[in-house]
């Protein structure tokens, strides 16, 4: 993904008729964007662009490796039945997600999936 882990996400869970499920104590946050944006990090984690990883799902129960091709593989949530994109805070309150991410052709250009 290089636009955006939630426009992303969003754009799986549309396709594949799901809902996603992340835990925002999960999603890897680069420790120099923790010290220079503090809480604003994570947001820029889930709606920024230029990520350039890759985000995948597998069947449950299906072992993956902890590293693909050198790079770790990091569990951030889960897929469940639905169609929205819920997130746990690290208060463990849950709140549903607009997907959002970078929109090439939009002119605004950080809109909903």
């Amino acid at each position: 993904m290089s636009d955006g882990l939630l426009g992303d996400l969003g754009h799986i869970c549309a396709r594949s008729g799901v809902d996603a499920e992340v835990d925002a104590r999960l999603v890897p946050v680069h420790p120099a964007a923790l010290a220079h944006f503090g809480d604003e990090a994570l947001d820029f984690a889930l709606s920024g662009g230029e990520d350039y990883e890759l985000l995948f799902s597998v069947p449950r129960g299906r072992r993956i490796p902890l590293r693909i091709a050198g790079v770790p593989v990091t569990e951030i949530g889960r897929i469940v039945r639905g169609k929205r994109v819920v997130i746990t805070t690290k208060r463990g309150e849950a709140h549903e997600l607009v997907p959002q991410g970078w929109q090439h052709f939009a002119r605004n250009k950080t809109t909903a999936g």
